[in-house]
């Protein structure tokens, strides 16, 4: 007999300030979140049922704060296709653990996911539905970080020298670049 899936971690929802507060989110674990089509704006990453959002935030933002950072999922694999989709991230079917879930909250699907990478945005504990419904593993979250660095223009860690070679010392707080002038723009943002 083959045994089901784990249990999911048990989450504690408390109020505070009148908001909700889940303790024990951890980087990593995915729940089933609500954002609502009558809620989006353009092109929102939204459904008309909850959906599944890779937790990407701090253990320390999650400890302390009543929102994640997170990255919506989906099965949908030709999103990830075509010059412009380099950053969504195909999370591999063997690089999730998945959780017995309770009556009502929808399992993850079986099949591989794809991280939307570019739809990462902030979600109030009040969207999380439920417990985490799986957990990625390290490298599929090291894979997904990559797209966010790719997405928002960070430069990959640890810096790599023109030459190719990782330096001998990395500076504790290296200075920003200047900023454009007003109207610019970002380097590869139009203004």
């Amino acid at each position: 007999m083959t045994p089901g899936p784990p249990a999911a971690p048990r989450l504690t929802r408390e109020r505070r300030d009148g908001r909700v507060f889940i303790r024990n989110i951890e980087r990593g674990m995915i729940f089933r979140a609500e954002v609502l089509l009558a809620e989006a704006r353009g092109s929102e990453q939204t459904h008309y049922k909850p959906t599944p959002w890779l937790v990407v935030s701090s253990d320390a933002i999650n400890r302390r704060l009543p929102i994640v950072q997170a990255v919506p999922f989906t099965t949908k694999l030709h999103k990830g296709e075509g010059q412009f989709r380099a950053h969504s991230i195909r999370v591999l079917a063997l690089h999730v653990t998945r959780f017995a879930t309770t009556a009502g909250t929808a399992p993850l699907h079986d099949g591989d996911q794809l991280a939307l990478t570019e739809q990462l945005r902030v979600l109030s504990h009040d969207r999380l539905l439920g417990d985490p419904v799986g957990r990625v593993s390290k490298q599929a979250l090291f894979s997904v970080e990559a797209g966010i660095r790719f997405v928002c223009g960070i430069p990959p860690w640890p810096p790599v020298e023109p030459d190719g070679a990782t330096p001998a010392a990395v500076p504790a707080m290296a200075a920003a670049p200047p900023l454009p002038p007003s109207g610019a723009g970002s380097p590869g943002c139009p203004p």
